[in-house]
């Protein structure tokens, strides 16, 4: 035997022997739309992520166990930035500024400091990126670009210290 159960609209029961009350559901998917609402109306800011410094980061010794020199360790991390599609310009010896932009409208700059033996990526300024420079807190995806970025480094002072 099929059982259809209609709306008892009368008591604003949507089945009869179920509990709840059709205006009480109403209600309470009104109050998650509106919170839903206020939450997406918040500022950006708010789920910022600390920014990410990469601080004293080794560079590696070659496969025959030679220390890479300053000319060296400065192309290696020009050929890792182009790769992320940062651009690299050397600000004095030893500095560098590399600079994103990102869907011609989210841009990030960052300091470079190396040496022989190490390099640190350095948050410098950015634009769109809901940045708090007093609370250092930016968007999350300033943190992802460089890491990759770092990532990128790495990978290719690895390739360099191998020969390849």
């Amino acid at each position: 035997m099929l059982r259809v159960f209609l709306p008892d609209i009368a008591n604003n029961q949507i089945c009869p022997g179920r509990r709840g009350n059709l205006a009480v559901k109403q209600r309470t998917g009104l109050i998650a739309l509106v919170g839903t609402f206020l939450l997406a109306m918040l500022p950006p800011a708010g789920f910022a992520d600390p920014i990410l410094d990469f601080v004293g980061q080794p560079v590696p010794v070659k496969s025959d166990g030679q220390k890479f020199t300053p000319a060296e360790v400065q192309a290696i991390i020009v050929k890792g930035c182009t790769a992320r599609k940062w651009v690299p310009v050397l600000s004095e010896p030893g500095r560098f500024t590399a600079s994103v932009l990102v869907r011609g409208k989210h841009y990030a700059e960052v300091t470079i400091p190396f040496t022989e033996t190490n390099y640190s990526i350095l948050y410098s300024t950015s634009r769109e990126l809901d940045v708090n420079e007093k609370k250092r807190k930016i968007h999350g995806k300033y943190n992802q670009w460089v890491n990759s970025l770092n990532a990128e480094i790495g990978r290719a002072f690895a390739l360099a210290s191998t020969g390849t």
